[in-house]
């Protein structure tokens, strides 16, 4: 298990990467937009789930609302 599979971003750390505050990171966890993994009190976030959130919605589930 190498290392960048595993990488596990801090709200804070995404809040900082997209320039956003951490409760709008917060409030994406919890409204579903953003994959978290909630260890003790705090969210974790993949990488491979903070790519989902930047990438533009190709041919994804970005079916429309």
């Amino acid at each position: 298990m190498e290392s960048d599979e595993r990488e596990l971003y801090s709200v804070g750390e995404v809040a900082e990467r997209l320039g956003l505050h951490v409760r709008t990171v917060r409030n994406y966890v919890r409204d579903g937009r953003l994959k978290a993994v909630r260890i003790g009190k705090q969210y974790r976030i993949s990488r491979a789930d903070f790519e989902a959130l930047t990438s533009t919605p190709d041919s994804a589930d970005g079916a429309g609302a």
